[in-house]
């Protein structure tokens, strides 16, 4: 079964060299052009880490990719066992983190209307993370949406209380306040 498969496998690729047989062991062979999306995801997020201090912008262009990479959880609907859901937790919380990371620089760019949506798409995938949730208040703020910015505190804390039966952080409490008396943010 398992030769048949890998026969198929080299038929589906086109040629035999994409699956080699050395030494008793199937390699995938890497030395040929191919484009795998994990890994092009994972090299976007690193250069973009890389990137975030010296050249802003760059980082940004390298996040839009991770974020256009991300199709949802690894081998959601075809794996099983331990190492699928360990990566599929890794790869997800990467996400999270480009999402986030991609919101903050894209804020600092004065990028408000991009950064909104980085964060809304953050609240999306892990609405539990309040950072993202103060991100997205501070841009609806600037934006000129304060009374926007103050409802979404109300569904946070709503949100906070259902799911953890907690309130939101003194950071956000803060935030909060300061957008209730009109201060800048």
């Amino acid at each position: 079964s398992f030769h048949d498969t890998v026969f198929r496998l080299r038929r589906a690729l086109g040629a035999k060299e994409w699956v080699s047989f050395q030494k008793g062991r199937y390699a995938f062979e890497r030395s040929l052009p191919y484009s795998f999306d994990v890994e092009d995801f994972e090299e976007h997020l690193s250069e973009a880490r890389r990137l975030r201090s010296e050249s802003p912008e760059q980082a940004v262009r390298h996040l839009q990719k991770v974020v256009d990479l991300y199709g949802g959880d690894f081998l959601e609907d075809s794996a099983e066992g331990e190492w699928a859901t360990e990566r599929q937790e890794k790869l997800s919380r990467a996400y999270g983190e480009a999402l986030l990371l991609l919101g903050r620089l894209l804020f600092d760019q004065g990028r408000l209307a991009e950064a909104a949506e980085a964060y809304r798409k953050a609240i999306a995938h892990d609405e539990l993370v309040e950072e993202t949730h103060r991100g997205l208040m501070r841009c609806y703020a600037i934006l000129g949406e304060r009374g926007r910015a103050l409802r979404h505190y109300e569904e946070l804390v709503e949100l906070l209380d259902e799911e953890l039966g907690t309130s939101p952080a003194a950071e956000t409490k803060a935030l909060h306040e300061r957008l209730r008396a009109g201060e800048e943010v």
